[in-house]
């Protein structure tokens, strides 16, 4: 199974939704258990934003201070998730997915995922054109209701030769005025080699 916008969607909803305490129950995790910053040996220091950088034979991405990086491997596919400490019982994310575009150019590909999640019950706010790190790519911002919680998601996609680079920050949608500034942010940092 090939991965796509829609479950890229899915598994960071079902990521920051399901993260346990440290006991192994559901959202019990208290407020003063401190977060490792995880950053991958090959990581360098990136002074702009005064943390890590993530780096593949692929892509880089700065990690905000304070967040943890970790890998998820799920159907053949290798989910990269940045990960912020938990707010309000939530862990907001960004997650970053390599997708086989089908021969589709990046318009196609994008209806092709916003026809699919209209099956998911996902409220599409808004849709637009971005530009990162040179390459024109689009976002989607769209809300979803799991386990009663509000979750509030944006979308980056960024192609190149036939892949596209899906990266998705969820969080609540209490926290988005803040949230999706700072996945704005780290967007920007993305950087194809």
């Amino acid at each position: 199974m090939k991965p796509s916008l829609l479950l890229t969607c899915v598994t960071a909803i079902l990521f920051a939704v399901s993260c346990k305490g440290p006991d192994g129950k559901q959202g019990n995790t208290p407020p003063d258990t401190p977060l490792t910053v995880n950053v991958p040996a090959a990581a360098k220091p990136d002074a702009s934003m005064n943390n890590g950088v993530y780096s593949t034979a692929e892509y880089q991405i700065s990690i905000p201070t304070g967040w943890e990086q970790k890998d998820q491997l799920s159907n053949n596919y290798k989910l990269v998730m940045l990960v912020a400490p938990r707010v309000d019982n939530y862990s907001p994310n960004l997650n970053i997915l390599k997708d086989d575009m089908k021969g589709k150019e990046l318009d196609g590909y994008i209806r092709l995922n916003l026809e699919k999640m209209a099956t998911m019950n996902l409220t599409n706010q808004k849709n637009g054109d971005l530009v990162i790190d040179g390459v024109k790519g689009k976002f989607l911002t769209y809300n979803y209701t799991i386990e009663g919680r509000n979750i509030a998601i944006k979308t980056y996609v960024i192609p190149k030769n036939g892949v596209a680079y899906v990266l998705t920050g969820s969080c609540l949608e209490s926290q988005a005025a803040t949230y999706q500034k700072q996945f704005d942010d780290v967007a920007n940092t993305f950087k194809l080699k």
